[in-house]
């Protein structure tokens, strides 16, 4: 098999300068880059408005090489509003498991908002979750192959995502090589990944049906035995994706022509014929594309990246927050063409007697070309893409593989720090695990500070900061834009299912809603037969089983709801003890 890239020979040639022209500095809103910052660095990553006037602030504390700073290091946090051109305002400060009010403030008005004390707890140990998506390369390639590390690496390190990221998440995974493949859920489960085109009318099918059932989550439908018939597919995020570890380390890598990005590859050679790509036999020829003038287009028009995004965007909660992990190299299209084009170029440029320096500077001129409209057709695009994830408030993380080019790990990396999150290279095979432990250390890790903002009132645009006391030294975040919803915007009932699942557990909250329906059911059926003597036998035949399911229903709800607050206690207890330590 031979390595995508330019290949050994060429590995000094310069790359094309994406870095000038993509990685321009970030905002501080952003996260900026890495190169530049002296460490330990606090960011703030997200804030949660959804529960107006409650504020769920999201924030980093970075050391050296993107660890996550360790919860004892923390000793005191303060947070502050900023009003525009004005000096920051401090609302309150949390230092040995205490909360401090400012000064200033009156006995009732410190005693009020006592009545809701600001809450600090580790990312891992909140009540809410994050919408999570991986996007893991499934290409063949030497390095992946049998008997080499990087690939079995890749395969357990996307699962260490699944494992070790919480319960609480809703997360797929979004496998790519000639097509894209994610877990979708369909009558008699299966154990491997789904190839996404063939769902997509089927998926369409299921999602209507929960439109219809006012967004109560499928997945709770399913202990109901409502899940999707055998016409239709749950597509999307999951809370149930215990099982996506194993599923990843039994999905095979096939095919050369990985639709990351769906960037239209130059085809130099005839493509060999154990190398041709999968959709082929739907009608869509390599040989259709020549080396110039026609560049081949992504077959189902998807790619691993919108797909994500679109997915996060889509099956996001209000107020959750979203974050897409890249994994892999970048590489994008017929991964073997670019050691294909320059054994062309090589023999285009000369003969056997040539000048070998000035046959592979020849050479190495012509293959820049061909990388920089490779960049080209990227920098198109990645201004949507940053626009779009931006927009959808998702954070893009990446870790880049060893067998990524300067100019591939840089499309990973920009997407990264221009969306807010971080990006990490693995020098070799042996380093990928302990990159991908980073990143879950650096997202478990992240602090939530959770309280009462009077100022948060419907379409609101605030500014918060974050000041933090680690070990002896002090840090403070850049100001933080955070949009209040307005009331369209928050629904009723997208209000009353955030609030219960919050209270009461998804379990919990669903029970109550079955027992209320139960109760309108009953009502319903009695008004009926008021109307309709004929209904009365019915009216009573449901009233008589309702007390049981009432019951039975009413004592798992509070079983959830005791659950989550020993659960939270208990984390709340932990974070107290650590600040006084």
């Amino acid at each position: 098999m031979r390595r995508g890239g330019f290949g050994a020979r060429s590995r000094g040639v310069g790359a094309v300068l994406l870095a000038a022209a993509l990685l321009a500095p970030a905002s501080a809103q952003d996260g900026g880059e890495s190169e530049n910052l002296d460490f330990p660095q606090i960011k703030i990553n997200f804030v949660d408005t959804a529960e107006a006037p409650k504020i769920r602030v999201y924030f980093s504390i970075l050391g050296p090489s993107l660890r996550s700073a360790l919860e004892d290091e923390l000793k005191e946090v303060t947070v502050f509003q900023k009003p525009d051109k004005a000096k920051e305002e401090e609302l309150f400060t949390i230092a040995d498991g205490e909360v401090a009010w400012p000064k200033g403030l009156s006995e009732e008005e410190v005693a009020q908002k006592n009545e809701a004390p600001p809450e600090l707890l580790p990312a891992i140990d909140a009540e809410r979750g994050a919408a999570i998506v991986v996007v893991v390369p499934g290409f063949q390639d030497e390095e992946y192959g049998p008997g080499r590390p990087l690939g079995d690496r890749s395969r357990n390190g996307a699962g260490l995502f699944f494992k070790k990221l919480g319960k609480a998440n809703e997360m797929n995974v979004v496998w790519y090589n000639d097509d894209i493949w994610t877990y979708v859920y369909t009558a008699g489960r299966t154990t491997r990944l789904t190839k996404l085109s063939s769902q997509l009318e089927a998926c369409a099918r299921w999602k209507r049906i929960q439109d219809e059932r006012f967004g109560v989550p499928p997945e709770e439908g399913e202990e109901e035995g409502e899940g999707p018939a055998k016409d239709q597919a749950e597509c999307g995020l999951t809370s149930k994706y215990d099982e996506l570890a194993d599923v990843i380390k039994r999905q095979p890598y096939v095919g050369f022509w990985p639709q990351l990005f769906g960037i239209k590859p130059r085809i130099c050679v005839d493509v060999k014929e154990g190398e041709r790509p999968a959709w082929e036999s739907r009608g869509i020829s390599v040989k259709d594309a020549d080396s110039a003038s026609k560049p081949l287009s992504n077959p189902n028009s998807l790619t691993a990246i919108d797909v994500a995004l679109e997915m996060l965007a889509k099956g996001g909660k209000p107020g959750q927050p979203k974050i897409l992990i890249l994994t892999g190299d970048g590489r994008d299209g017929y991964v073997n063409r670019f050691d294909d084009c320059r054994t062309k170029q090589i023999m285009e440029c000369g003969d056997r007697e040539d000048d070998k320096k000035k046959v592979t500077a020849c050479a190495d001129a012509e293959m820049l070309k061909i990388r920089a409209a490779d960049q080209a057709q990227f920098a198109a695009r990645l201004e949507r893409w940053i626009g779009f994830a931006k927009a959808a408030g998702i954070r893009i993380y990446s870790v880049v593989h060893p067998t990524a080019q300067k100019y591939q790990a840089d499309r990973l990396a920009v997407l990264a720090w221009r969306t807010g999150g971080t990006a990490r290279v693995a020098e070799d095979a042996e380093g990928v695990i302990a990159q991908y432990e980073d990143l879950i250390a650096e997202l478990n890790n992240q602090f939530v500070v959770t309280f009462v903002d009077d100022a948060a009132k419907p379409d609101a645009e605030l500014q918060y900061m974050v000041g933090a006391k680690v070990g002896s030294r002090k840090l403070t975040t850049p100001p933080f834009k955070a949009q209040v919803p307005s009331l369209v915007e928050r629904p009723f009932i997208s209000n009353v299912q955030a609030m219960g699942e919050e209270k009461l557990g998804k379990g919990g909250f669903l029970a109550v809603v079955i027992v209320v329906a139960l109760l309108v059911l009953v009502i319903v059926v009695k008004l009926v037969g008021k109307l309709f003597k004929s209904g009365e036998g019915v009216a009573k035949k449901a009233a008589k089983g309702d007390d049981k399911a009432k019951a039975k229903l009413k004592e798992k709800a509070k079983k959830e709801a005791e659950k989550r607050a020993k659960a939270k206690a208990k984390a709340k207890e932990k974070m107290k003890k650590k600040m006084k330590g």
